[in-house]
C-alpha cells in the first residue's frame, strides 16, 4: 500500500493495481470485461443500487483493464472516504457478473466493434500488432474482437477475477488530503482480512516473433480513395539502457507537428493532414513505428517517404535546434504532466508494475537532458534496423498494388481473412485461409534496396 498526500483539496482519489492485466487472459476481452463488470452488481446491491448510492454520494467508481494491467479506481469527498472503500471492497470481493448486465455489455461493445471494426486506422492497427507479435497477447486488443464477444460466458468472468484479483498480486494506492496514518487505518479496517490463498503463478507468456525481412501486407479495401499506412518493429521496453535517449530520438522523428516526419509527408509533400511515430514502450515489449494516412494516388510515395526519412534519422544527427527544442518541451513539460494526486500515482503504478528502479523519474530527466546529438544517432543506428519492418496498407489493392511492389514484397490480405481472428494470408507458414483469400507477390531478398532506412 502507498500513501501519497496532497491537501490542497479535501477528497481523496485511490486505485488499486492488478499486475495481471489482458496478457493473462485465456479468451481474449475476457479481463476488461470482468473489470467493468465488477460494478455491475454485488451478493448485496445490485448494479440499480450501486448507481444510486454511488450517485447520492457523490463517489466515483470504476473497473478497467488494458494489456497489461488491471485496476479499480475510485473517489469520493472526506465525508464518504469510509463508505467508498466499503463500495470498493463489495465490487472487489463479492461480484455477482449478472447475466442479464453481461448481455448488455456485450451487446455495447459489439455494436462498438461493429463500427470501429470497419475502419481503415483500425484495420491497419490490428493488421500491423498480428504480424508483429504473432502468438503473443500483444497482437490484440484487450476489448477483443467481434468473433471474441460470442466466445466469452460468465464463467470465463468469475474464473479470471478469482484467479488473479489477489492480494498478492495488487497494490493499492490512496492519494490526496489523507495522512499515511489515517490511510493505513482506512485500507486495515476494510482490508485487513483480505489474504492469498496459495501461490500465485502468472501464466507464460509465448515468445515474440524475430523481426522479419522488410514487407508490406496490402489489406484490401476495394473502391478506397484513401490508404491508412503503418511502418513498424520490435523496439525497445522503459528498462532498458537506451530508452532515455530513444525518448528524445523519437520525438524529434514524428513526436510533434514539427517534427522530420511530419514536415516531410505533411508540410513538404502534402500528402497528408498528419502524421507520426517513434518509440512506443509497454511492459514486456516496446515498438518502433510511424503512421499516416494518404490518398489512394499517393500511397506508394508516402511509403517511400517514410523510409527516407527513417533512413535520415539513422544517418543525419539531430540538429541543436531540434535537439534543445525537443528537451525543452519535455523536461518543460514534466512537472505540468505531474500536478494531480492520481498523475503521480500513474507514475508510482507505471515504476512498480514495469520493474523500474525507484528513482527512475530523476534518472529520467537526467538521461533526457544529458542526450546529444552524437548519443541520438548511435541510439538511431543501433534500435533502427533498416532492413526488418513490417509495412501495412490498407487500401484499394488493384489501384496501389503494383506501385508498392516497387519498393518490398507485397501480400495481399483480402478482407475476409484479415477479420479472421488470426489467420494467416496465404503463402505463410501455418496458412489458414481458403483459396482466393490471399494472394502473395515477391519474394524477400537480401537486397533491402528502397527499404534501406526503415
Amino acid at each position: 500500500m502507498v500513501v501519497v498526500e496532497n491537501h490542497e483539496v479535501p477528497m481523496v482519489w485511490g486505485m488499486l493495481g492488478f499486475k495481471s492485466g489482458s496478457w493473462t487472459e485465456e479468451k481474449p476481452g475476457v479481463a476488461a470485461t470482468a473489470m467493468g463488470m465488477l460494478t455491475q452488481g454485488t451478493r448485496t446491491r445490485d448494479s440499480k443500487q450501486l448507481a444510486r448510492i454511488l450517485e447520492t454520494n457523490a463517489i466515483e467508481l470504476s473497473g478497467s483493464a488494458n494489456m497489461d494491467t488491471a485496476s479499480l479506481s475510485w473517489s469520493a469527498m472526506l465525508p464518504q472516504l469510509d463508505l467508498a472503500m466499503e463500495l470498493l471492497v463489495d465490487v472487489l470481493r463479492n461480484p455477482t457478473f449478472p447475466k442479464d448486465e453481461f448481455e448488455i455489455m456485450q451487446s455495447q461493445q459489439r455494436m462498438g466493434l461493429l463500427v470501429s471494426s470497419k475502419e481503415p486506422g483500425y484495420l491497419a492497427e490490428r493488421e500491423l500488432r498480428r504480424r508483429m507479435f504473432g502468438d503473443h497477447p500483444y497482437s490484440r486488443t484487450p476489448q477483443g474482437e467481434l468473433e471474441d464477444l460470442g466466445r466469452i460466458t460468465v464463467e470465463d468472468l468469475k474464473a479470471w477475477w478469482g484467479r488473479h484479483l489477489r492480494p498478492d498480486n495488487a497494490v493499492l494506492y490512496v492519494a490526496g488530503d489523507i495522512t499515511a496514518e489515517q490511510g493505513f487505518k482506512l485500507v486495515e479496517k476494510h482490508l485487513g482480512s483480505w489474504k492469498a490463498e496459495g501461490k500465485y503463478e502468472p501464466p507464460v507468456l509465448p515468445k515474440i516473433p524475430e523481426k522479419q525481412k522488410t514487407h508490406i501486407y496490402l489489406v484490401d479495401q476495394p473502391g478506397s480513395t484513401q490508404s491508412q499506412i503503418r511502418v513498424g518493429h520490435l523496439g525497445i521496453t522503459r528498462r532498458d539502457a537506451g530508452y532515455f535517449v530513444s525518448r528524445v530520438l523519437g520525438d524529434i522523428f514524428g513526436g510533434s507537428f514539427n517534427s522530420r516526419l511530419n514536415k516531410a509527408i505533411r508540410v513538404e509533400k502534402g500528402l497528408t493532414y498528419g502524421a507520426g511515430g517513434g518509440f512506443m514502450p509497454s511492459r514486456f515489449a516496446g515498438t518502433f513505428r510511424a503512421n499516416t494516412f494518404t490518398k489512394t494516388e499517393s500511397t506508394a510515395e508516402a511509403v517511400r517517404t517514410i523510409l527516407e526519412e527513417i533512413r535520415k534519422i539513422r544517418t543525419e544527427p539531430v540538429t541543436a535546434e531540434e535537439l534543445a527544442d525537443t528537451q525543452a518541451y519535455i523536461v518543460g513539460s514534466f512537472a505540468g504532466d505531474r500536478e494531480t494526486p492520481m498523475s503521480v500515482v500513474r507514475d508510482l503504478w507505471m515504476i512498480e508494475t514495469q520493474q523500474l528502479p525507484k528513482d527512475y523519474l530523476r534518472r529520467f530527466l537526467a538521461g533526457i537532458k544529458s542526450t546529444t546529438a552524437e548519443s541520438a544517432l548511435e541510439a538511431a543506428k543501433q534500435l533502427i534496423d533498416p532492413d526488418r519492418f513490417i509495412i501495412v496498407v490498407v487500401g484499394a489493392a488493384d489501384q496501389v498494388k503494383e506501385s508498392l511492389e516497387q519498393i518490398a514484397p507485397v501480400t495481399v490480405v483480402r478482407k475476409d481473412s484479415s477479420e479472421g481472428g488470426g489467420r494467416k494470408a496465404k503463402g505463410e507458414q501455418g496458412e489458414g485461409v481458403e483459396p482466393g483469400e490471399a494472394e502473395e507477390a515477391g519474394e524477400d531478398t537480401d537486397d533491402a534496396g528502397e527499404t534501406e532506412g526503415d
